[in-house]
Order: structure tokens, then C-alpha cells, then sequence
């Protein structure tokens, strides 16, 4: 079948294919999770800086 569709790589190619796309999808959904909680916390710090030094 895989000669018939042309796709190049055995299945254990494929699922190591697989499992190497999760792990990079996972990874990348960490990285925006932290990505995102820094952006709000320096956004938090510099907000009670600025009511601070305004006061």
C-alpha cells in the first residue's frame, strides 16, 4: 500500500514521525503557557510600579 501511495517511509518511520510531531506540538504549547505568563506578570509588575510611583 505504501507503494501504491507513494509515501516514502516504513511505519515505524511513520510513527516515529508521529511521536517526534506530539512532542514538538507539546513543547510549543509550553513555551506559549510561559511565553504568556511573562508577558502578564511583567505587564502586573509594571502596572504597580507606575500606581506607586504616581502616588
Amino acid at each position: 500500500m505504501a507503494k501504491a501511495s507513494g509515501w516514502p517511509l516504513n511505519r515505524y518511520q511513520t510513527l516515529a514521525l508521529l511521536i517526534f510531531s506530539l512532542f514538538l506540538a507539546l513543547d510549543l504549547w509550553f513555551w506559549e503557557l510561559l511565553f504568556g505568563s511573562t508577558v502578564n506578570w511583567v505587564s502586573d509588575v509594571a502596572s504597580e510600579v507606575l500606581l506607586y510611583v504616581g502616588n
